[in-house]
């Protein structure tokens, strides 16, 4: 990343408040070039990954962390590519909550594309879109407006002590 003007994962965790450090992801693909990527891209980042190469692994580990809990997932990264056909719905609808009690964000990974490609989160229960090959700067964007919730939520529960700091 360094070389190509992208933050690193401590420069991007210094960014967030550290936010995504705390953070849980499962990683639901079954390539497993794929897998190891993401889990090396979102590693860098601070975040703690379990990467699974089945919906029914997924399910399993999704209903082994209890909803709310602190280890909870914050984020879910499905293969839209899942075999048998349906896996990647069956992922994208279930999954419990983060341990703030929020919806974990649910991010789509497709190598489909046009006007049928836009609709597919939506239509699978899914927050975002990204394409494959994965760029980490377009995985970035699709985690903003949770990674932008945790900040704020970062930021009100230290009086704003981070934000004075970063001023400093």
């Amino acid at each position: 990343f360094e070389g190509e003007g992208r933050p690193t994962g401590s420069v991007l965790g210094a960014q967030t408040g550290g936010c995504l450090a705390a953070w849980h992801a499962l990683v639901v693909a079954q390539g497993a070039t794929l897998r190891e990527v993401l889990g090396e891209l979102l590693t860098a980042w601070g975040i703690d990954v379990v990467a699974v190469a089945s919906a029914d692994a997924a399910v399993e580990l999704l209903d082994d962390r209890p909803a709310g809990g602190p280890t909870a997932f914050d984020l879910l990264l499905i293969d839209g590519a899942l075999a048998p056909p349906g896996s990647a719905e069956r992922v994208a609808r279930i999954g419990g909550g983060r341990a703030d009690g929020g919806a974990p964000r649910r991010v789509m990974l497709t190598s489909r594309a046009g006007e049928d490609a836009m609709r597919l989160p939506a239509d699978l229960g899914a927050d975002a879109l990204v394409s494959k090959p994965v760029e980490p700067s377009l995985l970035l964007d699709a985690l903003i407006p949770a990674l932008s919730s945790a900040v704020v939520a970062a930021a009100s529960s230290d009086g704003g002590a981070s934000d004075r700091a970063a001023s400093d």
